[in-house]
């Protein structure tokens, strides 16, 4: 083998060496900070669901408030009539309160 053939073949060698050391290294150091950016990432989702659920849930915690207190409430858990139904249950009242169903539970756990 001559001069040259070994100079090119350790030269070569080196170049390949080289790729392969900076593509692992490279690769790693991507790996960890693509990982860290989807563990901000989700750690804000999860901020902005608990906090969209917090606000929701302090927005029920207002509105049941303000019917429980009520006369006509209370009454009509004591005495269901169709009078309160067709007077505060419209679909413009379930609509406004951004609300599916209602549920009136009287003081010993039934569904009024």
């Amino acid at each position: 083998m001559t001069l040259r053939k070994k100079t090119l073949l350790i030269i070569a060698g080196t170049f390949y060496g080289v790729i392969i050391l900076l593509f692992f290294i490279s690769r790693n150091i991507l790996l960890e900070s693509y990982a860290d950016l989807e563990r901000q990432s989700t750690h804000r989702d999860v901020e902005r669901v608990l906090a969209a659920y917090s606000q929701g849930l302090a927005n029920l915690e207002t509105t049941t408030a303000d019917w429980a207190a009520w006369d006509d409430t209370y009454a009509f858990i004591a005495e269901p009539n169709e009078g309160y139904i067709r007077s505060n249950l419209t679909d413009s009242t379930f609509t406004q309160l951004g609300l599916n169903l209602m549920l009136y539970i009287d003081p010993s756990g039934q569904i009024t």
